[in-house]
């Protein structure tokens, strides 16, 4: 289950990263088949390359805190340049 939660976070993350850089924020279904990307891709990983369990809870918590600091940062870049 931690594994789980690690691998959606960062996948959060990623996705997060990757809509704030190429100004994917307009169209939010287009977020889904790069998170499944970004999701398989940790998973697959964590489980075969680096071991299941190795990162911990605590990975996943600092990737939220990034999720969230991009998804901010989607907002405002919005709001304030409409060019983006």
């Amino acid at each position: 289950m931690v594994s789980l939660f690690v691998a959606a976070s960062i996948a959060a993350a990623m996705t997060a990263i990757f809509a704030f850089r190429f100004s994917r924020s307009r169209r939010p279904a287009a977020w889904v088949p790069y998170f499944l990307l970004f999701l398989g891709l940790e998973w697959a990983g964590e489980r075969y390359v680096i071991g299941p369990g190795v990162l911990g809870v605590e990975v996943g918590l600092v990737a939220l805190l990034i999720t969230a600091a991009f998804g901010v940062a989607i907002l405002l870049r919005d709001r304030w340049d409409p060019r983006a």
